[in-house]
């Protein structure tokens, strides 16, 4: 891990944005098919809505939240007492 800032201001990123692309697309819902064991090409709605969540930029959370709140506060005691 590199420190470029205190911990309780950097930030976890959880996705990958445009995971599956317009020439994927038929690849994906083939999966999600196999995954549900069912058939999706008329409910559209639903697809539109599973197309743009696997598609959307990373989640972004503050370390506080991932982290407990006590451990970024000794981490960054800690990495005050590296940098002195």
């Amino acid at each position: 891990m590199i420190f470029y800032k205190p911990l309780r201001e950097m930030v976890i990123k959880i996705g990958v944005p445009n995971l599956y692309s317009k020439d994927n697309e038929d690849l994906f819902l083939k999966r999600v098919e196999l995954t549900l064991n069912k058939t999706l090409k008329d409910d559209k709605e639903f697809i539109d809505e599973l197309l743009k969540e696997v598609n959307k930029w990373p989640v972004v959370l503050p370390l506080y939240e991932y982290l407990n709140k006590e451990i970024v506060e000794t981490r960054d005691k800690q990495i005050k007492k590296w940098i002195e």
